[in-house]
């Protein structure tokens, strides 16, 4: 919807965008998948469910250099050290596009995976995350057996708490789960992790892969 037509002897409509490409080359733009923070106006506070766009600077110089350097769609990782958000696996991130000047257009999916540090995992964490998904897979499973029986059952249908909303799509392959594991221990760990939840999963550094 952004490009019309592209051609020659073009009658354009009216009002219309016309960029004259002549002698210029025309490209994809660039996706980071992870990035440093860019375009932040300030570090993210010690909320459990943080409100991203509150803390994106659309005038920010680094939104600038995205855009020049083709940049038009990045993942900014955000490290939170205290508080509720220091476990090491959160959904504090987004996909975020450098519309300078433009913030209500910055955020365009939050969160857009479910984090976890395989290197870092207490096994505390990885119980409780575990647990998490056990109560997902438990959704579900009632989720299913609803529409199943809907035509002969009364009642509404199951809906998840806000707990769990997001480990049920991340279960049912709407969000991925990135795990940050690059030891061979490690890339073990997340491949049994997988085994037990089925997810989609990606793997950032696995220089041992």
């Amino acid at each position: 919807g952004k490009i019309r037509k592209v051609g020659q002897k073009l009658i354009p409509p009216e009002g219309a965008l016309v960029l004259d490409a002549k002698d210029k080359w025309i490209m994809p733009g660039f996706i980071v998948s992870q990035s440093y923070t860019i375009g932040m106006g300030a570090p993210v506070r010690n909320d459990r469910n943080p409100k991203l766009l509150h803390y994106l600077d659309p005038y920010s110089l680094d939104i600038r250099l995205c855009l020049a350097s083709g940049i038009t769609a990045y993942s900014p990782f955000f490290l939170i050290g205290t508080g509720p958000l220091r476990k090491n696996y959160s959904y504090v991130n987004a996909v975020i596009k450098p519309a300078y000047g433009r913030l209500e257009e910055m955020l365009i999916k939050q969160p857009a995976y479910l984090y976890i540090d395989m290197v870092r995992l207490k096994p505390s964490e990885k119980n409780e995350l575990g647990g998490f998904f056990y109560q997902a897979r438990d959704h579900i499973e009632k989720e299913n057996d609803y529409e199943a029986n809907k035509d002969i059952k009364k009642g509404t249908p199951p809906v998840a708490s806000p707990q769990i909303a997001h480990y049920v799509a991340v279960l049912k392959g709407e969000l991925p789960g990135r795990f940050n594991a690059s030891m061979k221990k490690d890339i073990l760990k997340t491949l049994a992790f997988v085994d037990e939840f089925p997810v989609q999963a990606q793997i950032v550094g696995a220089a041992e892969g």
